[in-house]
């Protein structure tokens, strides 16, 4: 996952529709099957894996860099349009590893061991869920469980991550910010 494409989250041309997550989809679709004739089975159903699990990381710790990157005085236009972008980004990383191909390579790639990987792929996902819903916020208190699940789940990095969402919202408070 290319690091410029992933610096372009967050920012007022993702804001204004910037399709980032589609390149990194699109880009995803075009290397598996080059990399599957490649990989033995086993480490390309673990790559897939890997990869899913470094999307979610790298798409949520975006905004922590985004945010101590950006100018002090930016905000997101609306906090509402924000979280809805995040949802449908959410939606297009879930649909695309949802397709029953990934679904198998993620099964023998060890997500959801025992049970059922589409459950699993929906916990792993759940920060950028979250994400969508902190961001979205008109008072912090209306998400405090959201920010204490991506404390716990995302140690330091989830403290620059919610710290930025509050920053960047521009309808909460000063005093919540």
């Amino acid at each position: 996952l290319e690091e410029p494409v992933i610096s372009m989250l967050f920012g007022q041309e993702w804001e204004s529709g910037g399709k980032y997550v589609g390149t990194i989809i699109a880009t995803l679709e075009d290397y598996f099957p080059d990399i599957s004739v490649w990989l033995p089975d086993f480490f390309y159903c673990k790559f897939v894996k890997e990869m899913l699990m470094n999307l979610i990381i790298k798409y949520v710790t975006a905004l922590r860099d985004f945010g101590e990157n950006c100018v002090d005085s930016y905000v997101f236009e609306s906090e509402l349009n924000a979280a809805k972008l995040i949802m449908n980004d959410f939606e297009s990383i879930r649909d695309f590893f949802l397709q029953p191909k990934q679904i198998a390579t993620l099964k023998r790639g060890g997500l959801g061991m025992g049970g059922d990987v589409e459950i699993a792929l929906m916990t792993e996902m759940k920060p950028i869920q979250l994400l969508a819903r902190v961001v979205g916020a008109n008072h912090l208190s209306a998400v405090q469980t959201d920010v204490e699940y991506l404390l716990h789940k995302l140690g330091e990095d989830g403290v620059g991550i919610v710290r930025n969402a509050i920053k960047l919202s521009p309808n909460m408070s000063k005093n919540e910010k």
